[in-house]
């Protein structure tokens, strides 16, 4: 797994002056610290502000939902999936994710690695009849989501257990708080030569479009609006606006790289919907990067075949790269793929001119 350079700033909360670490892990924004805002019925753990201090303060979940600044939430269930799956899953991540100090209890320490700046503390938690345990021990941290009227959802790492845990607990009890920054829109680039806004990213050093072409070229086709177009490789390599290109295979190779390599890359480039399922197991991806790659699947414009929509849609995410290889003694595209039953990437070339991919553009480099 590629190891992310700690990518820290901080956040002054307007309320209260107080200022938090703030880390960006993958394409989140996350305080760095426990929620310490003094909201109406909030407590410092055994009522202690010393605790505060050092933990955070802890809340009811009808609390914690209103109790993160403006710009900034309680994490829905998905982004907490996203930080997990992020770093390395529930059996590695509680871990890499916890502080590198006060993880103790009962004269025994296991502190984390903090590999990604998270910090996260143990703050144990509380109850409705004013009693606490597990501070030391324990970080317990609730999710925006109930479960029925008086359970709601939360996540936790302790001494006690080698993996995250996620737990369902009543809503009266106190858990701490960590506020993740509200969904910032992507930058987006307007292509000139049709007005179509596209959502764009960065990763890494290199910059996206965060959806597949829509660039209505002679000869391109569109089967479903939301995959984009399709493209014969010819006029693939022409078809991006100015400013952006066809990738090569060693941009693609970059790309896949520092997310965490062709092994799993798919799995983290893959939007979280609209894959299909394939042996009771869906085939979405985490999207850890906003990269959101659909299965758009291929055309073939063979007058034989009769089959310029593809069949594939759900199933395949299939791109051209810029770079070409002979086949069968005739010079063929080259292309990437996804599949909803791996999570790794695949590698191709195009059997025969007829074949029609989708085209994710970059930007070019000044």
């Amino acid at each position: 797994m590629k190891k992310q350079q700690k990518n820290k700033s901080t956040f002054t909360d307007p309320r209260d002056g107080k200022v938090y670490k703030t880390v960006k892990i993958g394409n989140q924004v996350w305080l760095a610290e426990n929620l310490a805002y003094d909201a109406e019925g909030s407590k410092c753990y055994d009522n202690d502000e010393s605790n505060g201090k050092k933990y955070g303060r802890l809340y009811d979940w009808e609390t914690a939902m209103k109790a993160c600044p403006k710009g900034w939430h309680l994490p829905s269930i998905e982004e907490v999936e996203t930080l997990i799956s992020f770093a390395g899953g529930d059996e590695i991540a509680w871990d890499k994710l916890k502080a590198k100090n006060n993880w103790e209890f009962g004269g025994e320490s296991d502190n984390g690695t903090d590999n990604y700046g998270f910090a996260a503390m143990p703050g144990g938690f509380g109850r409705a009849d004013d009693s606490f345990t597990l501070a030391g021990a324990a970080g317990c941290w609730w999710i925006a989501k109930k479960r029925d009227a008086n359970y709601a959802y939360n996540w936790g790492i302790s001494l006690f257990d080698l993996e995250v845990k996620r737990s369902a607990d009543k809503s009266s009890n106190l858990f701490s708080v960590r506020c993740i920054q509200d969904y910032d829109p992507k930058s987006t680039f307007t292509d000139p030569r049709d007005g179509k806004v596209y959502k764009t990213v960065k990763i890494g050093e290199q910059v996206w479009m965060a959806e597949n072409l829509a660039y209505e070229a002679e000869g391109s086709v569109c089967c479903d609006v939301k995959y984009g177009r399709l493209y014969h490789w010819d006029t693939a390599m022409k078809s991006c606006p100015e400013g952006w290109h066809l990738p090569s295979k060693e941009e693609w190779q970059t790309l896949f790289d520092f997310v965490g390599g062709m092994k799993i890359a798919g799995k983290k480039l893959k939007a979280t919907s609209g894959w299909d399922e394939h042996d009771g197991k869906s085939g979405d991806g985490t999207d850890d990067f906003g990269f959101a790659a659909l299965p758009g699947g291929y055309g073939d414009s063979d007058p034989d075949s009769n089959r310029w929509c593809p069949s594939s849609e759900g199933y395949y995410g299939e791109w051209w790269t810029s770079d070409s290889q002979e086949y069968e003694g005739v010079v063929r595209g080259v292309i990437r793929y996804m599949e909803c039953t791996s999570n790794r990437i695949g590698r191709s070339v195009a059997l025969n001119q007829f074949k029609m991919f989708s085209v994710r553009c970059l930007r070019s480099t000044k």
